[in-house]
């Protein structure tokens, strides 16, 4: 079995060779509160949990995939790893891991994992709220979980009232249809407004165009291609300001 030093090595050398592969990286330092938790939810191969690292006074990841947790406690003895699925209950359910791609791994019954190739694993993982998970003082949240990321917010609503963190969700409708407008929903009586990046532009939600921005033609096994955006940031009222504060200081222009 490999040793976590193998891990660490194999996890720092693919963040610096992906360090371009989401544009949204590179904004993490504007959306990370100095002095906060960071949740990595659905960290898979430490992408986000590397980044992580750097800006919050400590990180929590979880990832219900057992040999992928494992590697990541390993790897970064400073990381708290749950093992857990993130949902809006407790209990058990199936995951199903497509062949040869961990991270189109689900536990969202909607996703179909219709362009999935091989074979097709499935194994019981345990299921958590958010807001059951003892933990205070949490300034960002980062939520990839294939389709399931309604149900992590409706799990996760007192964490959201209590400490105001800034999000950045996956949201796809290839996955979950209506993910988008269920996300606002959710999250707009919290008092959370939505941006996606755009280049070297923030912008808000209400200019976003399913058809023209997330079109399902442009994305396969093999990743995108051409337009498709399916990253999403949503900034609680009060702390709009001084995000934007720090976006624009990255050289973005921000579209309030």
């Amino acid at each position: 079995m490999a040793s976590g030093w193998f891990w660490r090595a194999a996890y720092l050398w693919r963040s610096h060779r992906l360090r371009d592969h989401e544009p949204e990286l590179r904004i993490l330092s504007a959306l990370v509160e100095p002095g906060s938790l960071a949740l990595d939810i659905g960290a898979n191969r430490a992408l986000y949990t590397i980044r992580l690292r750097a800006l919050a006074r400590a990180v929590h990841s979880f990832e219900p995939v057992p040999e992928l947790a494992a590697r990541l406690r390993g790897a970064f003895p400073d990381v708290t790893v749950h093992e857990l699925a993130l949902s809006d209950e407790t209990g058990h359910v199936v995951l199903r891991l497509p062949g040869g791609n961990t991270s189109w791994a689900t536990i969202e019954p909607g996703n179909t994992l219709d362009k999935a190739k091989g074979t097709m694993r499935e194994i019981q993982v345990a299921t958590a709220r958010l807001d059951d998970v003892p933990l205070t003082g949490v300034g960002f949240v980062k939520i990839d979980v294939e389709g399931h990321e309604l149900a992590v917010i409706a799990g996760a609503r007192a964490t959201l009232h209590r400490d105001r963190p800034v999000l950045l969700v996956e949201l796809e409708e290839r996955h979950t249809k209506g993910a988008l407008s269920g996300a606002v929903a959710a999250l707009e009586p919290l008092d959370y407004r939505g941006y996606y990046l755009d280049g070297d532009q923030v912008r808000p939600l209400s200019t976003f165009d399913l058809a023209r921005d997330q079109n399902p033609a442009n994305v396969s096994e093999q990743g995108k291609r051409g337009r498709y955006l399916n990253n999403f940031v949503f900034v609680p009222e009060q702390r709009t300001r001084v995000v934007f504060a720090r976006l624009r200081e990255l050289g973005l222009r921000v579209e309030p």
